[in-house]
């Protein structure tokens, strides 16, 4: 039924359009649509408004990411998603973690308190 009400929604935007009049049926359209969209979570590169970023530089050894994702769990940070951007046979990569903003400060000190390169990104 949902994807009938869209298919709807999108045939009546595509005669307000045909008809090049004021387009308050597209306008509505595109309106709901970003209302709905503000209530997906963003990842895939993009930061929702309540998730921020920290960035870890680490070296490319067994366990590192591991221990980064340990560190998050022992500081009570639920890490919302993980970006790895390392070339293979590289010396080092970084990793950035999302985390609730609330929690990007505890999240960077947990890091460093273990010895590890993190902080909030920028």
């Amino acid at each position: 039924p949902l994807l009938r009400a869209t298919a709807a929604d999108l045939l009546r935007a595509a005669d307000d359009l045909d008809a090049a009049g004021d387009l308050a049926v597209t306008v509505d359209l595109l309106r709901r649509g970003n209302l709905g969209r503000s209530l997906v979570p963003v990842k895939r590169g993009q930061h929702d408004r309540d998730l921020v970023a920290v960035r870890v530089e680490l070296p490319d050894t067994p366990g590192r990411l591991v221990a980064v994702l340990q560190v998050a769990a022992g500081a009570g940070v639920n890490v919302e998603d993980v970006r790895l951007d390392h070339v293979p046979g590289r010396p080092q990569g970084t990793v950035e973690l999302l985390v609730a903003g609330a929690s990007q400060e505890r999240l960077a000190a947990a890091l460093r308190e273990a010895g590890l390169d993190g902080h909030p990104a920028r």
